[in-house]
């Protein structure tokens, strides 16, 4: 071989080093950059986990708040003396309504709250009700009635708070969320109709490759080239023993989504 060609050769040679280096650099960093965009959306959400729970423990502790201070006025203001020397029992009984209806609104949700305030007047009705228009018993009445609304005013805007700390969860996950990532991981995986098919066949068992070959209609090279999709996506596996393929958890999770929001967009239209 001439010492040109030689010297040609060898130079495509180290052009093509360099091309695979560079390659494998550019697929390095980017599986680098999708590491740190996923250890974000974690730390993100472990910090919405976080605040969350500090809003539950929040209401609770404001709600125990507002119901030592309530039993301090009603000892205060119900009448002294007692005309019928039931002071004790009255307030042990309104005590133990405010701490029931605390519990009954703490764990409503803010579409709730209206309902289990009518639940709360309804049941006062039925069990204490006699009170308010029985004399001198509607005076004491009415303080606790003053309690019990002021209880539940306190529940709504603590709901709204909550809510308020759940929407800004829900803001900052759609903001973290890698668009490289989600689109190569769940989007681009799912987009032909021969990998969704084979999702939606797997879901119900796994499967060889000649049943996913029958479920999807597609052979050789086309369906190696959509299995091997939703496998590099992790959400297929294929078994050491057997050869037969199964659907993974986050391929499980992914098609309950998929489920829920279809159910969802056919029962609203």
């Amino acid at each position: 071989m001439r010492k040109d060609r030689i010297e040609e050769r060898l130079a495509d040679l180290e052009r093509e080093l360099k091309a695979l280096k560079s390659e494998h650099r550019q697929s390095t960093e980017s599986i680098i950059l999708e590491l740190k965009q996923f250890q974000e959306v974690l730390l993100e959400k472990k910090i919405a986990e976080i605040r969350e729970e500090v809003a539950w423990r929040d209401m609770d502790i404001v709600l125990r708040g507002c119901l030592d201070e309530a039993a301090v006025r009603l000892d205060e203001r119900l009448q002294e003396p007692c005309p019928r020397d039931m002071k004790g029992t009255c307030r042990y009984i309104f005590q133990k309504r405010l701490e029931d209806a605390a519990e009954k609104l703490k764990d409503a949700g803010s579409k709730e709250l209206s309902g289990v305030a009518i639940e709360i007047g309804q049941d006062d009705a039925d069990r204490i009700g006699r009170l308010k228009d029985l004399a001198p018993c509607s005076q004491c009445y009415g303080i606790y009635e003053r309690e019990k609304n002021g209880l539940i005013r306190l529940a709504e805007k603590l709901s709204a708070y909550r809510n308020d700390i759940a929407g800004r969860i829900i803001d900052d996950y759609i903001r973290q969320l890698p668009d490289d990532m989600v689109i190569s991981a769940i989007v681009d995986p799912l987009s032909h109709k021969a990998r969704f098919r084979m999702m939606k066949s797997l879901s119900l068992g796994s499967m060889s490759y000649k049943e996913l070959a029958e479920a999807t209609g597609y052979d050789s090279g086309h369906l190696i080239y959509h299995l091997k999709k939703i496998m590099d996506a992790g959400l297929v596996v294929k078994s050491e023993t057997g050869g037969r393929y199964s659907i993974t958890e986050k391929g499980v999770g992914v098609m309950d989504l998929i489920k829920a929001l279809y159910y969802k967009s056919t029962t609203t239209l």
